[in-house]
């Protein structure tokens, strides 16, 4: 007679289940060809207008890349959605190479302004002799200050659908942080 001992898997931790299940999501979005798209909601801090700034990958494990940066009334700005889920990613997620304001061709910040609660380019951000980086919003917020560097990118991840009355600058929410953050403002050193 045989005797098989019965021993329980050991439980799988939370992180297990999550990992395997992007795992799975990263094969079926691969095989499908379907991306997930994550899109933001930014400004020009020198002509106070809007654009959107649409994100996507196929691979959990990747970061998102940039796929389009569309002025409002523009293009597909991130693509027709009726409804969005609010997003917030950790910045190591988001791949920002390409990233410009199609408005001024500024490539060198964007900022996460508290005061309008909206991403700016960094079209108005000022260096002084012996001082942090300083930043002015744009015309219609008016908030200054130094920049401190922000960990979290917010933006929403739309859902497609084949009709869409409003256009996309309406039914995005304004991110609330993006690569850095207005922060408070130091006073000059002097030497």
């Amino acid at each position: 007679m045989k005797l098989t001992i019965w021993e329980p898997k050991t439980p799988a931790t939370v992180d297990d289940l999550k990992n395997d299940f992007a795992r799975k999501v990263g094969a079926f979005r691969a095989a499908t060809g379907r991306p997930e798209r994550f899109v933001t909601r930014c400004a020009c801090a020198i002509h106070d207008k809007g654009f959107s700034v649409a994100y996507e990958r196929t691979d959990p494990a990747r970061p998102f890349i940039l796929t389009g940066i569309y002025k409002d009334g523009e293009g597909d700005s991130g693509g027709s959605t009726s409804a969005s889920r609010s997003r917030t990613l950790p910045s190591s997620e988001i791949d920002h190479t390409g990233w410009r304001c199609p408005y001024c061709a500024n490539e060198s910040h964007h900022i996460a302004c508290d005061r309008c609660d909206t991403t700016v380019c960094g079209g108005r951000t000022r260096r002084y002799p012996g001082t942090a980086d300083i930043f002015a919003c744009r015309e219609s917020c008016g908030a200054r200050g130094t920049l401190v560097e922000s960990k979290t990118v917010g933006g929403v991840e739309p859902t497609r659908s084949p009709v869409s009355s409003k256009p996309i600058s309406e039914r995005l929410p304004s991110p609330s942080a993006d690569a850095l953050r207005l922060g408070a403002p130091k006073p000059p050193r002097l030497k």
